[in-house]
């Protein structure tokens, strides 16, 4: 089917409202056609980035949890930093460096979260 329009986001969109989005919790959301996961670090930045791990696929935001200003994921515990670059691996002595997520930017204004 064809659309005058493109499914692709070009301006911004609300997702929600900052209380819903409290210091430590992490979330999934589903915008864009696409699997999220926003979380709101322990300085109370909040983050909205790809939601699966690109591991081995789990969804970060079902169970994953807060560890400083990054979130690991719930199945292998593989942590991601707020720029989407992939911070530590528990069993491993460094990152991989060559994997990452993707970082959707957002503002928060007036108790809204786009």
């Amino acid at each position: 089917m064809e659309v005058p329009f493109t499914w692709k986001p070009t301006g911004w969109f609300q997702i929600g409202w900052s209380a819903e989005f409290p210091t430590g919790e992490v979330r999934p959301l589903r915008f864009f056609g696409e699997d999220l996961v926003a979380y709101r670090d322990e300085g109370g930045e909040l983050h909205v980035l790809e939601g699966h791990c690109p591991h081995l696929g789990a969804h970060i935001g079902h169970g994953g949890t807060v560890a400083g200003d990054c979130v690991e994921c719930p199945y292998h515990g593989w942590v991601w930093g707020p720029d989407g670059e992939n911070k530590r691996i528990p069993y491993q002595d460094r990152p991989n460096t060559s994997q990452h997520l993707r970082v959707w930017p957002l503002s928060e204004q007036y108790g809204c979260v786009f």
